[in-house]
């Protein structure tokens, strides 16, 4: 009889490539069951939905004020939502997705218990807005100082991450980067305009305004092309109405996870300028980092750590010298057919290398661990 995994989830699981990576990976294995906001995944065993108006973001206010902390974690409308859905089952193993999910993963008392992914620097992921950083990021570290330790296994997404929990909260974590599933595919030939695309989430602070108002303004014959989650539906209206009339810049409708590589493939260069404005962002290692790798794209990227340490020892891409409008312009302006068909080989050469099997290898093995390791 197969092993029974619960996969817990605070997102969209169909739209959110990791935990996605988690369910294929033991799908084959195990019993996997799903909980999250959408619909059942394709290769999900059982699936519970947490219904869209239950959001695991709103916690009381005075709670948080007051700093009763675990009655405003209890309280919260996600979390008692898991606890009615699934609150009678037993799992063998829970994988728990981001700090938000883990103390309802250790009150479910899985047998041998919960391994917590953390996909983010949680206490400071909106460091930015002061209201966040005087209420919300001292309630996320009672979250991590709680109910880390309580955990059998933390994997988090790259090296310099880890290390900020490790000095912060002691914690010994794993490193499973977002790398994508290796992609049988061929660079495509280069054609002027250099085609850029951006694939992500369409949230503010991401800065994707001010790479629009780059390619526009750029002395270069470029296009681009935006794939947006609507995460802040209201800013990618504005998106829309920036560019609506331009003959370079164009908002196409989102693609599925599974067909997105693919779709990449069809382009030139990846563009990345994902702007330090909180420690996530600062050590972001994103998926479509990934993403652009395993579709044979050249990048250009801001001078983000993780990223740049990469498509410098790989030869992927140009690293530009900041993230505003002047830096991307400038790195824009320097796009030759040349180089971009280079970095675009250099992808195809990496592209087994940095893809996701040896990365997604972690959780497998730290899953096996813990069901001889930490039996009841």
């Amino acid at each position: 009889m197969k092993k029974k995994l619960l996969i817990l989830s605070f997102s969209n699981i169909n739209s959110d490539a990791r935990v996605l990576k988690q369910i294929n990976l033991f799908a084959d294995d195990y019993e996997v069951t799903t909980c999250s906001y959408g619909k059942k995944p394709e290769r999900a065993y059982a699936h519970y939905e947490i219904p869209a108006e239950s959001q695991y973001w709103n916690y009381s206010r005075v709670q948080l004020i007051l700093k009763l902390y675990k009655f405003a974690y209890f309280g919260n409308a996600a979390v008692a939502e898991v606890l009615r859905l699934i609150g009678g089952q037993k799992f063998d193993v829970i994988i728990a997705n981001d700090i938000e999910t883990l103390g309802v993963a250790l009150e479910l008392n899985p047998i041998n218990g919960v391994l917590v992914d953390l996909h983010e620097y949680a206490p400071y992921m909106n460091e930015e807005s002061w209201r966040w950083s005087l209420f919300v990021s001292p309630f996320i570290s009672w979250m991590c100082r709680v109910f880390l330790p309580k955990a059998n296994t933390v994997t988090t997404v790259g090296p310099l991450i880890a290390n900020e929990y490790k000095q912060k909260f002691s914690i010994d974590t794993l490193v499973v980067t977002n790398a994508t599933d290796y992609h049988d595919l061929k660079p495509k030939t280069i054609q002027a305009p250099i085609r850029m695309v951006h694939s992500g989430v369409a949230l503010r602070n991401r800065g994707i305004d001010a790479v629009i108002s780059a390619v526009e303004s750029a002395n270069a014959s470029v296009t681009l092309d935006l794939y947006l989650m609507p995460n802040d539906s209201n800013y990618l209206n504005e998106l829309k109405k920036h560019t609506e009339n331009s003959e370079r810049v164009f908002v196409r409708e989102p693609v599925a996870y599974q067909d997105l590589v693919k779709v990449l493939n069809g382009y030139d260069l990846g563009i990345h300028f994902i702007p330090p404005v909180n420690k996530s962002y600062e050590y972001t290692l994103p998926n479509k980092f990934f993403d652009s790798i395993q579709a044979r794209l050249g990048m250009i990227i801001g001078p983000s750590l993780e990223m740049a340490e990469l498509v410098n020892k790989y030869g992927l891409g140009l690293v530009a010298n900041g993230f505003g409008i002047d830096d991307i312009r400038s790195s824009i302006e320097k796009l030759s057919v040349a180089d971009v068909a280079l970095w675009k080989a250099n992808a195809d050469k990496a592209a087994s290398e940095l893809s996701s099997s040896a990365q997604t290898a972690v959780w497998r093995d730290a899953v096996t661990e813990m069901l001889t390791k930490f039996a009841g």
